[in-house]
């Protein structure tokens, strides 16, 4: 009987997903509670994704499409940000904390693909875990997830040292399968953290097949997530279909995912983006015009909304972003820390926020780069930069001048980034004299520039990779800075201080969160201290919904999980009953 009634949603899933028009919402109830399946889900995003290859996953938008196609061992709960089973089934860590065995779950399938004999998915095991966290331990432009293991894994410095020189590498000691459904990961010592750093998209887990009928550079991927990727048409829109084989189920026994079909689409401006919502092209669109931010306010909260907002819902969640300029420290005018803090007290954030952004934002970023949405952390104890033009002024006279313009770059987002730009570089050319070049870049490229070191000033959004407070520091541990290849990665900034790295290291070594909370934050005090970046403001998230679509997820680190999203058909009905 269940798998006659699995045939028939299978069935009905295909039906619907190819006859759903933007009137017209085909639904089939779930056999338990108030779910239904069926139903293309549509949402834009500003900007395109940078890559699918787990080990160069270092953007938002590639992190949340790439969420819905692959599971890594464990992920974070959205709403308490502690590590959960995802893959993995279990674990054991021997008495002195230094081997950890992962149980794996058995009957999980990767996606039906033509890397595969027959193009039929395969079940996943153990060798797949093992070849893809090695993958992390590789030295190559591909690999920016060293990270995760570097200094925690037995013996996994060396190896990645001479790994591009090795054409014939052998298994790390560290990394080890024991059989089908089991493996180990052994310690150079306890580290607390090992589970978090398992949680990262660049831990994802895919198949060998896939690497080598693709490669890594391909938009193309293939997990054990809820969704398949099925089409790509590149810098316009991405299709996933439902995963038809997918091991998950939610409480009362339905099998996931619901929808049938997500389809992303990348819309550059965020009127056009807004346009599409109310025209009902798509039903989701995260953050909003910051022109029309007011507006859309003033609107949401009428109890007769005029034409193209009768079903929408403005959506407004806890998302831990902090918005920043950085600083290439390699430059020969910008290595200066004077020039650095000339630039940060020339700065109005209140300004930027309120005005600029029309307060589309959490609040001010006056103090650390970590944001305070972070729980458990004493972001605020951290003594950050404001605007004070005079201090500006008197450090400038002091500091290099730069003989030519420097340039910001920085992608679009929309309009959003642009007039934050705009809104920077006129307050530094007031307060300092010194012009900025404006120089807007999609955001995969932007990326580029940034490990070749082709950049002086950037506006960047940092989300964490683990939910951890000590992640934000990474990328500007001096020992992150690893060159390859003419790419330097993680600490593309290339910033160097000896008590900066002392701080960082005592986190990392620290047993006790509180302990670690202390040594990151005197590492966070000195970073800025020093200028090497300039918090602007902390974000939360803002979407607009069609009403009718159920349990968006919310995940504050934006490793969204889509699989338990619905729709309902009482929009639908009402909408006819109009007509």
């Amino acid at each position: 009987m269940i798998k006659n009634f699995s045939f028939y949603i299978l069935i009905l899933l295909t039906i619907a997903g190819c006859r759903q028009t933007r009137d017209e919402l085909i639904l089939v109830p779930a056999a338990k509670g108030n779910s239904y399946y069926g139903g293309i889900l549509r949402l834009s995003k500003t900007e395109y994704i940078h890559t699918l290859y787990p080990p160069s996953i270092t953007d938002p938008v590639s992190t949340q499409v790439a969420s819905m196609i692959y599971e890594g061992l464990f992920k974070t709960d959205p709403k308490t940000l502690e590590v959960i089973p995802s893959l993995a089934e279990s674990y054991e860590v021997n008495s002195d904390s230094t081997i950890y065995t992962f149980q794996i779950k058995k009957g999980v399938l990767f996606h039906d693909d033509p890397c595969f004999p027959n193009g039929k998915g395969r079940e996943l095991k153990a060798g797949d875990i093992v070849y893809s966290l090695i993958q992390l331990c590789i030295k190559s432009p591909d690999n920016q997830g060293f990270a995760l293991f570097k200094n925690r894994l037995k013996g996994i410095n060396e190896y990645f040292a001479t790994s591009d020189k090795n054409k014939k590498l052998i298994v790390p000691e560290a990394i080890k399968q024991i059989d089908d459904y089991h493996f180990q990961l052994i310690l150079e010592k306890p580290n607390p953290d090992i589970l978090f750093q398992l949680t990262r998209p660049q831990a994802f887990i895919y198949p060998i097949e896939a690497i080598n009928k693709y490669g890594t550079v391909r938009p193309k991927a293939v997990g054990t997530g809820p969704f398949m990727l099925t089409e790509v048409e590149r810098e316009i829109s991405i299709n996933l279909s439902r995963n038809p084989h997918y091991h998950r189920h939610d409480v009362p026994g339905n099998q996931l995912p619901f929808l049938s079909q997500i389809n992303i689409q990348f819309i550059p401006d965020k009127r056009s983006e807004l346009a599409e919502f109310k025209g009902g092209n798509i039903q989701m669109m995260y953050h909003l015009p910051p022109e029309q931010f007011i507006e859309i306010m003033k609107i949401e909260s009428m109890e007769n909304k005029p034409e193209g907002w009768e079903h929408s819902i403005l959506v407004r969640k806890p998302e831990i972003v902090t918005h920043y300029l950085a600083f290439n420290c390699a430059d020969k005018f910008f290595k200066s820390s004077s020039l650095r803090k000339a630039f940060a007290y020339s700065i109005d954030k209140t300004t930027i926020l309120s005005t600029t952004l029309n307060g589309e934002g959490l609040e001010v970023a006056e103090h650390g780069l970590i944001s305070p949405a972070y729980p458990s952390y004493p972001a605020k104890n951290v003594r950050g930069i404001s605007e004070r033009q005079d201090s500006a002024r008197t450090l400038l006279e002091v500091a290099p001048i730069p003989s030519e313009k420097p340039t910001l770059i920085f992608y679009p987002d929309g309009s959003r980034n642009t007039l934050v730009a705009i809104a920077i570089v006129d307050q530094i050319k007031n307060t300092l004299g010194i012009e900025v070049n404006l120089q807007p870049m999609p955001l995969a490229k932007l990326q580029e520039a940034l490990t070749e070191g082709k950049f002086t000033i950037v506006l960047l959004s940092k989300t964490p990779d683990y939910a951890k407070p000590i992640s934000y520091l990474e990328n500007f541990y001096s020992r992150n800075i690893i060159s390859y290849k003419g790419k330097t990665y993680p600490n593309v900034f290339q910033y160097q201080n000896k008590v900066f790295d002392e701080w960082y290291e005592k986190a990392l070594a620290a047993k006790q969160a509180t302990e670690a909370n202390a040594a990151v934050l005197q590492a966070e005090q000195q970073l800025i201290n020093d200028a090497v970046v300039i918090p602007l403001w902390y974000d939360e998230k803002y979407m607009l919904l069609k009403d009718n679509l159920k349990n968006i997820p919310t995940h504050p680190l934006n490793m969204d999980d889509f699989s338990e999203v619905y729709f309902t058909p009482e929009t639908q009905q009402k909408e006819k009953s109009k007509k």
